[in-house]
């Protein structure tokens, strides 16, 4: 702890050195793009600064940056944002955001939801990292808009296209554990047409045994633009995979191996029907299946395949210039033929709406329900109400009150009572209750110049029947509603910049999550996450990005007897550019060889270091 409050003492400083070097800033290499387009919160583009919620926006030049490959890691670097992570490449990774879990946070790929009906979770493995144009992350609820799985905020995925891309990269990377990449991306715009093609295949040995991972990843897009504000776009993508699956380190299994397939089709369509008027229309249909086979035998797979249909059509209309009404109506079906769990289908019909009232040019009002009809749980309202007030030039002050919920998933329902041969074993729950959830935020942010912004929000959730699949002492794991759980605190976020090159960004996040009625802990909620990223831009074409991350201890288990240690992890990478079209980088993942857990019983790797090398032209 020591060493995490001299770190802060020494970029307070820095925020404070930042914010005096008025004349220094517009000649920087670096600043801070607070005019941002974002879509996250209403499904309608806004300016940054506009925003009722604390919106975090990577870029790819971040991603870049970074040398980071997978798409888990990158999100490990924001504020109020967790990863759980099972250790080895290809393994389950879900996001938390301010304590709630990776069901509760909707992850949607270019507008598009990714999670499957049989876990309702979203597999970051399956997201291309070279394809992403930028990541949104809205912390908060978001259910009024986006309805069930958006208690906990909503990560927004918006991949690359031949008008953002229009260009040829190939890349290579190598590192230790026999770790392999090679990437391929062409895009190119022509006039009204543009298109966009990419493929990645990636391969390791693994830290551990039987934690091997093979992938293959495809994607193409098209897009038709006759005019500025009319587009429409077809996307498709294909992705496979092999790995081992070695279980926790107390019953360790060299033989179990995974398979996964994916496809993803959507069609959209958004324009401009007028200078008031927009249309917002999407169609998608994914397609996921897992297979798991015990001891490498053919005849003893556990076969998951799930499918979902989906369409959206929104409508927006401005009404003299201070009002924007936003309607419209959602329509799902969802399906699971599972070898484990059974077969199993729903549909889902929803409306929503939502309206922004601009009373006066500092103060934004934001007010919005969705009504969402399950065939297999009933139905469902979800109110909200959110604004953002601009005291002065430099400082706005924003608020939230939301309801929210979550249905329960095929697994938590229907998984088949399964005991181990060591011991213990895994069921699921028929009599669980969808969870639900009333939230409260306000926050205060400052901007100054392009040089400096920071957020203070505290946020507070009361979850009643929150789902939470704990493992006992006897190593059984169920789901079960905890009554009312409380879960609050407060979250800091500072970009900056530091005399003219370097760009540094710190967040801190105070987590208080506790069942109301026992008062333990929620298991894998850190009380306390501290994390410092930099980056350092010269005029020669160097480039240097640091992470560090501090994260306290978590309980494991639901009665607060077991729980993991502290940790600090420390990432790294320098890349220089060549005749403007070759770049070099060289990265380092956990430099100082740390050891920790993020899931208990998997091991995360040592210390990493990969080589890359890229054309682009």
């Amino acid at each position: 702890m020591k060493k995490a409050a001299f770190l802060i003492f020494i970029f307070v400083l820095g925020f404070n050195f930042s914010a005096a070097c008025e004349d220094a800033v517009q000649e920087n290499l670096h600043s801070l793009d607070i005019g941002t387009i974002v879509i996250t919160p209403s499904k309608i583009e806004e300016q940054y600064e506009d925003l009722p919620q604390n919106v975090s926006v990577v870029k790819a030049q971040s991603i870049e940056d970074s040398g980071l490959t997978a798409t888990a890691s990158i999100l490990d670097r924001l504020p109020s944002v967790n990863i759980i992570d099972y250790g080895s490449d290809g393994t389950v990774k879900t996001v938390h955001t301010r304590g709630l879990s990776g069901a509760q946070v909707l992850t949607l790929l270019d507008g598009i939801p990714a999670h499957t009906p049989r876990d309702g979770l979203a597999d970051l493995n399956k997201i291309n990292l070279s394809d992403i144009e930028k990541i949104e992350v809205l912390k908060g609820p978001a259910s009024s808009i986006y309805g069930s799985g958006a208690m906990g905020g909503v990560l927004n995925i918006i991949t690359k296209d031949g008008k953002s891309f229009p260009k040829t990269m190939i890349k290579g990377t190598y590192g230790l554990y026999d770790t392999r990449e090679a990437s391929l991306a062409h895009g190119r715009d022509l006039d009204i047409f543009d298109y966009y093609l990419s493929h990645d295949t990636y391969k390791t040995d693994g830290h551990r045994k039987n934690s091997d991972y093979e992938y293959h990843n495809t994607k193409l897009k098209l897009g038709y633009q006759p005019e500025e504000n009319n587009r429409l776009s077809l996307a498709y993508r294909y992705y496979q995979s092999e790995l081992g699956s070695l279980g926790p380190s107390q019953w360790e299994d060299i033989d179990n191996r995974q398979e996964a397939w994916q496809q993803n089709f959507d069609l959209t369509w958004k324009a401009d029907l007028s200078e008031q008027s927009n249309v917002l229309f999407k169609f998608y249909h994914n397609i996921d299946r897992l297979d798991f086979m015990w001891n490498l035998a053919a005849d003893n797979v556990d076969a998951h395949h799930s499918t979902v249909y989906g369409a959206d059509l929104q409508f927006a209309h401005k009404i003299l210039d201070s009002i924007r009404l936003t309607g419209g109506y959602n329509r799902k079906e969802f399906g699971l033929n599972s070898s484990s769990t059974g077969k199993y289908s729903a549909f889902l019909n929803a409306f929503y709406v939502e309206g922004e009232y601009d009373p006066f040019q500092r103060m934004k009002i934001y007010f919005g329900a969705r009504y969402d009809d399950y065939s297999n749980f009933g139905d469902r309202i979800s109110p909200s109400g959110r604004f953002a007030w601009w005291i002065n030039d430099n400082f706005k002050v924003h608020g939230l009150y939301a309801r929210s919920f979550r249905a329960p998933t095929f697994n938590d329902l229907y998984w088949p009572r399964e005991a181990f041969f060591w011991g213990g074993g895994v069921e699921g729950n028929a009599r669980l209750s969808p969870e639900k959830a009333e939230s409260f935020e306000f926050g205060i942010s400052t901007y100054f110049l392009k040089a400096l912004w920071a957020d203070v929000t505290f946020f507070r959730n009361r979850v009643k029947d929150l789902i939470i699949w704990n493992m006992d002492e006897n190593w059984w794991s169920r789901p079960e509603n905890l009554s009312a759980t409380i879960i609050q605190g407060v979250e800091w976020n500072t970009d900056f910049v530091i005399w003219q090159k370097v760009k540094a960004n710190f967040n801190y996040t105070y987590l208080y999550a506790k069942n109301k009625e026992t008062k333990d802990w929620l298991i894998y909620r850190p009380q306390h996450s501290y994390k410092l990223n930099l980056n350092y831009k010269t005029y020669n074409d160097w480039t240097f990005d640091l992470a560090w991350r501090y994260i306290t201890k978590r309980f494991t288990v639901d009665n607060n007897l077991r729980s993991l240690g502290h940790y600090w992890v420390c990432d790294a990478s320098i890349s220089k550019k060549f005749w403007d079209i070759w770049e070099f980088r060289v990265s380092g993942n956990n430099l100082f060889d740390e050891e920790y857990e993020e899931q208990e019983g998997y091991p995360m790797p040592g210390t990493q270091i990969l080589t890359s090398l890229k054309c682009e032209f």
